[in-house]
């Protein structure tokens, strides 16, 4: 009884779903057609994966790049600021030193008029000394300028 059910059952099978070649060869034909666009559209696929990928790591060593690039710029111009703080205060110490320089070189100039002044009085002095004393040949008295003081011995 299992042999005739079986039989049946697949005489049915083979019954209800015989094709005409015809319909087969263009099922077949157009299954294959799908199966090589499924192939070329994986390939594709595929190589769009590989180019994601690729552009993905680009993407990320540029923003890391860009990263750094922003850190080192931010430093410099942090650097920067530190230099015109330095350059400014630079520039107030020389216009200090500039200012005490201008004042010592004054006092420098004064004294010289000074020194100046006491040496044309000293030689004055001896000139007329001289001259007072004639034209003594004496060679006992001897007149002489030591130290901005005139001596005569």
């Amino acid at each position: 009884m299992k042999k005739v059910f079986l039989g049946t059952l697949a005489m049915t099978v083979l019954l209800s779903s015989c094709v005409s070649q015809k319909k087969y060869a263009d099922l077949e034909a157009k299954q294959k057609e799908t199966q090589d666009l499924l192939n070329s559209a994986t390939v594709k696929l595929n190589d769009c994966l590989e180019e994601k990928a690729t552009a993905d790591s680009r993407l990320q060593t540029l923003e890391d790049q860009n990263a750094f690039l922003k850190a080192n710029n931010q430093e410099l111009i942090n650097n920067m600021g530190n230099l015109t703080t330095l350059t400014t205060k630079g520039a107030e110490n020389l216009e200090k030193s500039l200012e005490s320089l201008r004042e010592k070189d004054l006092t420098i100039r004064k004294l010289q008029d000074a020194v100046t002044r006491r040496d044309s009085v000293n030689l004055s002095l001896v000139q007329s000394l001289k001259g007072v004393l004639g034209n003594l040949d004496d060679e006992d008295i001897e007149i002489s300028v030591e130290k901005g003081v005139v001596f005569v011995s």
